[in-house]
């Protein structure tokens, strides 16, 4: 998540307890157990905490439980939220202090999820994520360090906060949970849904890598803005306890937050997809790379066909995450992209983007946007292309 805005205030709820609690005999399911990971122990710690006190503020009490993860610097938490009917206020209680560890750890993380169905149980669950993120990247990678780039890439990698090193899923510090590492974490079938409110992370390679964790992906293919879901959680977390999470109207509501900002602020995309019907995606995408001669070592697409994709990235002088559907259509004839469309609306649930991202501090025009972005292979980055190919999506894909 990129910082624009000072810290949210009038969220907060003033109720937090810090009392532990034991660890009881195990309880019998609720009907869904969510989740909020937030790993903060970064630059995004000054509105984590608003963050937190707005995912609590929506919580209204019923048949399920809904935890907080929070680590800063101070060290890790973990909340329970709790609902005070009588004065219709929500509150906070700490139910586990870890100190001092590192939340972009798979097995901190996988820790965490074991704790969470072991003393919370339920029929079911769902994961909100909130941290940097982009996406598949591999952690720390820049592309100052590829053989054949400019070294004026590498010097604008901190410049203004354009280009900064890849963050991948959760960052602390300058240690990185990379995409891998955070699927291996979560058990198969655990999750009804993940949420990411981070930057970046509606990429075809990140929902394909999730297929077997969770039914649906809710992500951005751009950055999420400050203050992200902050205004929107306290009227939303109800809506991932339904017994069909709604989360084309978290999407829906969300999007219209942003559109109601001043023009300078008015930067939004979101995505609610089906990881059950990615399998059909990626058959359709195989066919249509595989009539346009794979794209193997010396073959790779020319430097005009990725600037003319629909990018939606922020980065300067390199492009990184495009529109799946643009880059597809332009390789594809009519009959295969027709199927590559059915495949891509089965997919997508529901996608919403701004007509243009931040205009004014170096961002872009949005002409088309299907929900999923990928990477294109380049000549540029051998190194980041290699592992590329290491992807789930991308094994499955190009030959």
């Amino acid at each position: 998540m990129i910082w624009k805005f000072g810290i949210w205030a009038g969220i907060g709820l003033g109720l937090i307890a810090c009392t532990p609690v034991a660890d009881d005999e195990r309880p019998e399911p609720v009907a869904r157990t969510v989740l909020a990971y937030v790993g903060s122990d970064n630059d995004l710690q000054a509105e984590s905490h608003a963050r937190v006190d707005s995912i609590a503020a929506g919580w209204k009490g019923g048949d399920g439980h809904l935890l907080i993860y929070h680590d800063t610097d101070a060290g890790a938490s973990l909340y329970e939220a709790g609902y005070d009917a009588a004065h219709g206020r929500a509150s906070l209680r700490r139910v586990a202090a870890y100190g001092a560890e590192n939340s972009a750890s798979g097995a901190v993380f996988a820790r965490v999820l074991a704790d969470m169905v072991r003393r919370w149980p339920a029929r079911s669950y769902g994961l909100v994520v909130f941290s940097h993120g982009s996406g598949w990247l591999p952690g720390g990678w820049t592309p100052g360090r590829e053989a054949g780039v400019s070294a004026g890439f590498a010097a604008a990698e901190c410049d203004a906060g354009r280009t900064p090193a890849v963050r991948s899923v959760v960052r602390d510090g300058d240690r990185r949970m990379e995409l891998a590492e955070f699927a291996t974490a979560i058990p198969d079938g655990l999750c009804d849904f993940i949420v990411f409110e981070s930057c970046l992370m509606a990429g075809v390679e990140v929902a394909y890598a999730l297929r077997d964790k969770t039914d649906y992906v809710v992500a951005s293919p751009a950055e999420v803005v400050a203050p992200g879901f902050i205004p929107v959680y306290p009227r939303l977390v109800e809506c991932l306890f339904e017994p069909e999470p709604a989360l084309a109207v978290l999407a829906r509501t969300y999007y219209e937050q942003v559109c109601g900002y001043v023009p300078d602020l008015r930067a939004a995309t979101v995505s609610v997809i089906r990881t059950d019907r990615l399998e059909a995606l990626a058959q359709v995408c195989r066919a249509i790379v595989a009539g346009a001669g794979g794209t193997p070592e010396g073959e790779l697409p020319d430097a005009a066909l990725v600037g003319d994709v629909q990018h939606f990235d922020r980065y300067d002088g390199y492009r990184l995450f495009f529109d799946l559907e643009d880059y597809m259509e332009r390789m594809a004839p009519p009959a295969q992209a027709a199927r590559l469309r059915e495949a891509l609306d089965g997919a997508v649930v529901c996608r919403y983007a701004t007509p243009d991202f931040l205009p004014y501090q170096d961002g872009f025009a949005i002409g088309r946007c299907c929900g999923l972005t990928t990477y294109i292979m380049q000549e540029g980055f051998p190194g980041l292309n290699e592992a590329y190919r290491a992807t789930e999506w991308a094994r499955a894909v190009y030959p």
